[in-house]
């Protein structure tokens, strides 16, 4: 089966598209009857499905991601060891939109903005009691990524808010456009405005949705 959003092939059995986060028809009956799969687990392995392993050279700062299996840098030409190099997990996420894509593309193909690269290590999580679920830098939250089934689905906007991660401090922008607050540690935050959080800290998309724990 192929997404209708993006076109890419949906391995058979799967909720959400693997290109592009899309969920597949019927997704929220599906999650109904899987009892034993969280809502939030969907959307980590939606999240995981994005990174690759590759091999990062250290020689002299080069830093080029190469194939798991190297010997060889492609970028500096020095033979790779355990001590020259090491394995790191890379996606790239979209800086306008938030779509996460496999490493190898360039450009955005919803909105044509160009790709940053990601690492796995640099995710953070929101913990709650439904469980938690993975952040990355440029994450757009927003109704699409949760099924309806999800506690308090009606209370959030298509685009509700985003995640910004700036040199290693993090910050969350709900958007201008979203219908209810953002609160974190239970004050409505402005909307269209960074605003920094920290290890620990209580956020909510609504007072009508899960309160999430800010793990860094």
């Amino acid at each position: 089966m192929k997404c209708n959003r993006c076109g890419e092939e949906i391995p058979e059995g799967e909720l959400l598209c693997p290109n592009c986060g899309k969920k597949v028809n019927g997704i929220d009956d599906l999650v109904g009857e899987a009892k034993d799969l969280a809502i939030l687990d969907i959307l980590n392995e939606n999240v995981k499905e994005h990174f690759q392993k590759f091999r990062i050279c250290k020689v002299s700062g080069c830093g080029h991601p190469n194939p798991i299996d190297s010997n060889i840098c492609e970028e500096c030409n020095e033979l790779l060891n355990d001590s020259n190099s090491e394995i790191r997990l890379l996606s790239k996420v979209c800086t306008q939109c938030g779509m996460l894509y496999r490493y190898e593309e360039e450009t955005c193909k919803e909105c044509g903005a160009n790709l940053e690269d990601i690492c796995f290590d640099d995710l953070v999580e929101l913990i709650s009691d439904e469980g938690k679920f993975y952040v990355y830098n440029h994450m757009v939250i927003g109704r699409k990524m949760f099924p309806s089934t999800f506690p308090g689905f009606s209370y959030i906007s298509r685009t509700h808010a985003r995640f910004l991660n700036e040199k290693g401090t993090w910050y969350i922008v709900p958007e201008e456009k979203s219908t209810n607050p953002v609160y974190v540690n239970d004050k409505p935050i402005i909307k269209g405005e960074k605003f920094q959080i920290k290890n620990g800290d209580i956020i909510q998309f609504s007072k009508e949705t899960p309160k999430f724990k800010f793990s860094s």
